[in-house]
């Protein structure tokens, strides 16, 4: 994986959440984990007013990238593995981390 797109990806993705472009966050998600969606989302502070890639770690054939979601009272870190899938990299998994 090149670390140019899957960093203009992960930006992407934080812009989604915070513009609540649902369509765009699922296509994000590889499509045997899109079901999972709603129950990360859940996750998140409401209403997420703040997010940003805490960490964005490159490896042979994946990247690590934890994002940060907040608001004023409350934040969530989220972890995610993104792959390269269908020509552009994509979340494969993804939890909540603890900090």
């Amino acid at each position: 994986m090149d670390e140019v797109p899957t960093r203009q990806h992960a930006e992407a993705h934080v812009k989604a959440v915070l513009e609540d472009d649902t369509e765009s966050i699922e296509n994000d998600f590889a499509p045997e984990i899109r079901d999972r969606v709603g129950q990360i989302a859940k996750t998140l502070p409401q209403p997420t007013t703040d997010a940003e890639i805490k960490k964005l770690d490159m490896e042979d054939d994946h990247a690590n990238v934890e994002f940060r979601y907040s608001n004023q009272d409350d934040s969530t870190v989220i972890r995610t593995r993104w792959e390269e899938r269908d020509g552009r990299p994509m979340i494969v998994e993804a939890s909540e981390a603890l900090e």
